[in-house]
């Protein structure tokens, strides 16, 4: 399915591209589990939404995945501070800790 291989690529953008730069292996392993989650549901939609618009005017999918991948980590980012702020999510890393 087009969706499934557009979160996919956005996900590869990030582990090859982005990670090796931050050398930060807790991250690996969130985004790991985030992608194994959202892959082939609704939400591998809404990661791709960037790629979507690009494909729908008919513009190169290849070329959005840069802007998808910082699609995806900026709604991932919302999520954690989200449940920092509600002080939900106990069982994530990121909230372990409480604020």
């Amino acid at each position: 399915m087009l969706v499934d291989r557009l979160f996919e690529r956005a996900c590869e953008f990030v582990n090859d591209e982005l990670m090796p730069l931050w050398h930060w292996p807790e991250v690996e392993v969130i985004l790991a589990s985030r992608q194994q989650t959202r892959t082939h549901s609704v939400n591998a939609w809404v990661d791709s939404l960037p790629s979507l618009v690009c494909v729908a005017c008919g513009g190169d999918a290849e070329q959005s995945i840069p802007l998808a991948a910082a699609w995806s980590l900026y709604l991932f980012a919302g999520r954690i501070v989200d449940d920092i702020h509600d002080d939900e999510g106990k069982d994530h890393i990121w909230n372990a800790e409480g604020a």
